[in-house]
């Protein structure tokens, strides 16, 4: 038999090269592995309650947390059989080409849950005692500490999960030395 040329439908690159020149190739045997760029894909582990939200032609955020950028993806299929182990149903998307992007990259699938409101205040008002977290409340012009529970911290903002009620007026831990006098 002569030699072979093996050519792929799209414009693709090598990845993996499982044979070598002059290995014996049978029917079935893995020769390469190719890369699309135009047609990368997301595989995501979805919990059963969510999954059930989702459908397909859906457009979603991705984020890929090592290129720091949001880009959309499409569901393209939800596996209509349940992991029963993790409860979970595998989501596949379509995201498009994005620069420096390849197969492998982590990147998070952001599927909306409903709204939420969250009570945010600037760290400057949090004071840590201990391993405990307060803040200073004005209570008919007389403070008072709170003690508080803290949730994730965004750029100028801390989430407060209990301690706290919306409307409340703080005092910085700087102006409270004042409030005293």
């Amino acid at each position: 038999m002569s030699y072979s040329k093996i050519e792929a439908p799209f414009a693709a690159r090598v990845t993996d090269k499982y044979a070598d020149p002059g290995d014996l190739a049978s029917p079935g045997m893995k020769l390469l592995t190719l890369y699309n760029p135009q047609a990368l894909r997301i595989d995501a582990n979805v919990r059963e309650s969510l999954a059930l939200t989702l459908k397909t032609g859906q457009t979603l955020q991705t984020h890929i947390a090592a290129l720091n950028t949001t880009i959309p993806a499409t569901i393209e299929e939800i596996v209509p059989s349940a992991d029963p182990g993790a409860r979970s149903f595998l989501v596949k998307a379509t995201i498009e080409s994005y620069p420096r992007l390849v197969p492998g990259m982590f990147a998070k699938l952001r599927i909306p849950t409903g709204k939420q409101e969250q009570l945010l205040i600037p760290p400057a008002y949090v004071v840590q005692v201990g391993q405990l977290d307060m803040v200073w409340v004005l209570d008919d012009s007389v403070p008072v500490r709170r003690f508080i529970r803290v949730g994730q911290h965004y750029d100028d903002q801390v989430k407060i999960i209990s301690g706290l009620s919306i409307g409340e007026k703080l005092i910085t831990p700087k102006n409270m030395a004042e409030t005293v006098r």
